[in-house]
């Protein structure tokens, strides 16, 4: 019997994972990260971005239709830049999704990471493997959104300061 406990206890010994609270620090790291460019991606509110992106491209086929000759230097040069903001829009709304993605499917395998551990069916070389190539995954997303967010507001302040110019030229169309 004493042997019988013995060997159960050596092998329960040999089963456990001695590096689980590590890993499961790295995991939480990761997840911290996931957090931080959520919490970016929060930053911008999408639907103002869509409507936005709606508004231009409707100002945008007004000018088209009005503005059929030639155009003064300035003014092709400022709605040059106003077509400018509403493709910075599109490409963020387009990448939008594709983050949202990104990072819940990290977050469920970084969920998975952890189950695994905590029910002792991962070995050890297996989670090495699995955290380092979701660490490079989870890196590259978030230096992506941190890349895009600037940019996307600097597009945002450029739409906000065409806005009154914009409604000049509208008016002035308006009025014939």
């Amino acid at each position: 019997m004493r042997n019988l406990i013995a060997s159960l206890l050596l092998l329960l010994g040999f089963c456990t994972n001695p590096n689980i609270d590590a890993q499961f620090v790295e995991i939480d790291s990761l997840e911290s990260v996931i957090s931080d460019a959520e919490a970016q991606l929060g930053e911008i509110d999408i639907n103002v971005l869509i409507e936005s992106t709606k508004l231009i491209t409707a100002d945008l086929d007004v000018f088209k239709e009005y503005f059929q000759d030639s155009l003064e230097w300035d003014l092709a040069k400022f709605l040059s830049d106003y077509n400018d903001i509403n493709k910075s829009f599109g490409k963020y709304i387009k990448n939008y999704s594709y983050y949202r993605n990104e990072l819940t499917y990290s977050s469920e395998q970084l969920s998975n990471l952890r189950n695994d551990l905590t029910k002792n069916i991962l070995a050890a070389d297996s989670f090495n493997v699995y955290i380092k190539v979701e660490a490079i995954a989870i890196e590259e997303l978030k230096n992506s959104i941190e890349g895009k967010i600037p940019l996307v507001k600097a597009s945002i302040s450029g739409y906000k300061n065409s806005k009154p110019r914009i409604k000049q030229i509208l008016l002035r169309i308006a009025e014939g």
